[in-house]
């Protein structure tokens, strides 16, 4: 990188001088643009400034299927939009998460209204 090791604090990094974000010998790129290095970033293909992960299991919401991780997805019926069809009457299959930021793999929903009792 033309500077002289002893001014350098990634010597063995030719394209850095610093460590930034991701630390010498790793990019400091930030393919979404969201302002999060991808190297730190929960979701690296998908903007994601907050970087919020509701269920702690790395992968942010913006990017997770499963925001709550009980075992039912947030999009189940695949349609493209969560919460668009429920699930109600104990189905936990093929049908979106009824409270998709409480875990609740039971689904139940006593008053029939498409929101989990888990959230009410």
């Amino acid at each position: 990188d033309g500077t002289p090791d002893c001014n350098d604090n990634c010597p063995a990094d030719p394209g850095k001088t610093e460590p930034g974000a991701c630390g010498c010998g790793v990019a400091d790129s930030d393919g979404d643009g969201d302002g999060v290095a991808d190297c730190n970033d929960n979701c690296p293909a998908d903007v994601n400034p907050g970087q919020t992960d509701s269920d702690s299991d790395g992968q942010g919401d913006v990017c997770d299927d499963d925001d709550d991780d009980d075992g039912i997805l947030d999009d189940g019926d695949g349609s493209g939009t969560a919460g668009d069809n429920p699930c109600t009457a104990g189905a936990t299959s093929a049908c979106d998460d009824n409270c998709p930021l409480v875990a609740n793999p039971g689904q139940e929903d006593s008053d029939g209204n498409g929101v989990g009792d888990a959230c009410q």
